[in-house]
């Protein structure tokens, strides 16, 4: 079976589809179970391997920084770029 003999609508490219599957899986890195980001540009197609991030356990020290400020300001959660941006022109003016 060729490629262009698979269900193209499955999003799947199994083993069947592709012959040599698990040696261009190799050649890549990738296991079973990886994911895969493909963006297609063209007539270039980029494959790349999602880098899965563990969410920060409720021991990580970056906890310990929360609310660790007091601006006296209510609304830096929701104005935080402003904020950011104030203080970079400030810095510039210097």
């Amino acid at each position: 079976r060729t490629v262009a003999g698979c269900d193209k609508n499955s999003g799947r490219m199994s083993q069947d589809c592709w012959p040599d599957a698990a040696g261009i899986l190799k050649a890549l890195g990738l296991a079973a179970g990886d994911y895969l980001s493909i963006v297609v540009n063209n007539e270039e197609l980029r494959l790349k391997k999602v880098q899965l991030i563990k969410p920060l356990s409720n021991d990580d020290p970056i906890w310990k920084l929360v609310g660790a400020g007091d601006s006296g300001l209510q609304d830096v959660a929701a104005r935080h770029d402003h904020y950011l941006a104030e203080g970079e022109a400030k810095r510039w003016q210097r």
